[in-house]
């Protein structure tokens, strides 16, 4: 299957269109493994527009949406 990845950071395996392709029953946090970034994990995310967890299951065509925190001041 596949699902477009939107984040700050390198994902390992997207194509030209931000694709990338999972296996049936993927999660959230299997598209983190290709980040190699750590704090990754604690990064909000949305899935379709609403906020998720990591065990999130994914579908087909899913639009995913890693979120850097934003502070103000």
């Amino acid at each position: 299957m596949k699902v477009k990845v939107i984040a700050p950071f390198p994902i390992q395996g997207l194509d030209r269109e931000d694709c990338l392709e999972m296996r049936e029953g993927s999660r959230v946090k299997d598209v983190l493994k290709g980040s190699g970034l750590n704090l990754a994990r604690l990064l909000p995310v949305f899935v379709n527009g609403q906020q998720v967890k990591k065990s999130h299951i994914l579908k087909e065509g899913d639009i995913i949406v890693f979120l850097y925190p934003l502070s103000g001041g």
